[in-house]
């Protein structure tokens, strides 16, 4: 991956946003804007937390942004539909074209 090697600040970025996504699904959003804010206040150890500050202000969009909370039932049955749309589309799109096949070359063979 050519572009994350060039670009290890955006890495780092990404890698702090999945982190806060993740203690946003445990904790809440507003905990951890809460936390951020009070972080970047108060500053940060280098040692210990030097990515914290990178890029802040696009973290603390991102958690502001309203997502809906949907439930794991949803997700698995939005899951299944791709699942079985995925293996349904190819397996018609070529049933219809060896019907097509047939249609075409029964009456050359014949």
């Amino acid at each position: 991956m050519p572009l994350m090697r060039r670009s290890p600040a955006l890495v780092r970025a990404l890698v702090e946003m999945s982190v806060d996504a993740s203690a946003a699904r445990s904790h809440g959003a507003t905990t951890v804007r809460a936390a951020l804010l009070t972080m970047s206040a108060y500053g940060t150890p280098a040692h210990a937390l030097g990515m914290a500050q990178d890029y802040l202000s696009l973290r603390l969009d991102a958690l502001s942004r309203d997502r809906p909370n949907r439930s794991w039932v949803r997700r698995t049955l939005s899951s299944g539909t791709a699942a079985a749309l995925g293996v349904a589309l190819p397996t018609l799109a070529s049933a219809a074209l060896m019907a097509a096949v047939a249609v075409v070359s029964c009456p050359l063979l014949g």
